[in-house]
Order: C-alpha cells, then sequence, then structure tokens
C-alpha cells in the first residue's frame, strides 16, 4: 500500500483554498492560504483532520485547532499553534503531520494575482 498522500482541492477565493489529504496517518481537510512573496510564508491550518494513530485507521485524534507556517519550503509547526488538548497526539505523529501539511500546500496551483484582478475586472457588475 503506497502511503503517497492522495490530494484534492476545493477552490474557494483568490486568496485560500480547501485541499483534502488522504492515504497516510494524517487524513482530512486543511485550510491553505495563498503564498505571501514578500514575508516567504504561507499559512496552512486544520479544518477537519484526523491523526490516525496506527495505519489500519482503528482510532485516532481529530484535529481542527492547529495553524502551521510554511517558510523557505519548510514547515514550522510552533507548538503554542496546536490546541493544547491535542498537542501530544499531533507532536506524537509531528513528521507525518508535517508530510500532509506540504502535500497539501504543494497541491494548489495559484494563479497570478494581477491575471485575476483583470479577469474580475471583466466581469459585468
Amino acid at each position: 500500500m503506497s502511503t503517497e498522500p492522495i490530494v484534492t482541492g476545493h477552490d474557494m477565493s483568490r486568496f485560500w483554498r480547501l485541499v483534502s489529504v488522504e492515504n497516510g496517518l494524517v487524513t482530512g481537510t486543511f485550510w491553505v492560504s495563498r503564498p505571501n512573496d514578500k514575508r516567504d510564508e504561507q499559512i496552512v491550518k486544520a479544518v477537519d483532520v484526523l491523526v490516525w494513530h496506527e495505519r489500519e485507521h482503528y482510532s485516532g485524534r481529530v484535529i481542527n485547532d492547529m495553524t502551521a507556517f510554511i517558510r523557505g519550503g519548510e514547515v514550522d509547526l510552533p507548538p503554542h499553534m496546536i490546541r493544547e488538548t491535542v498537542r501530544a497526539d499531533v507532536l506524537a505523529k509531528i513528521d507525518e503531520v508535517k508530510v500532509a501539511i506540504l502535500a497539501a500546500a504543494a497541491a494548489v496551483t495559484w494563479p497570478p494575482l494581477r491575471a485575476t484582478k483583470e479577469a474580475s475586472d471583466d466581469q459585468p457588475e
């Protein structure tokens, strides 16, 4: 069984997407922001994410309150950005969590903002 993440995305606006990641110890939906090139930062939040205890997916922990930052291609997940009641479960599977976060962020192709604005200017009011 492959453990490569299976990723699907949903276009919500020109600034954020909902992205689902499956096929690993961390599955569920993430809120992914448009990368901020000035700050070299992208924000990824857990919306409805499950951290499984075992590969068989018999039990796990729902993570809905976690915010990570991607800076320079690396995931920065400060412990204070994880809800205290689930922090130990997240930190126990931190490598798998980071893989899912990177997969969610990499799944999105962002159109240039200028092109998006020009396209929206062409729409009738």
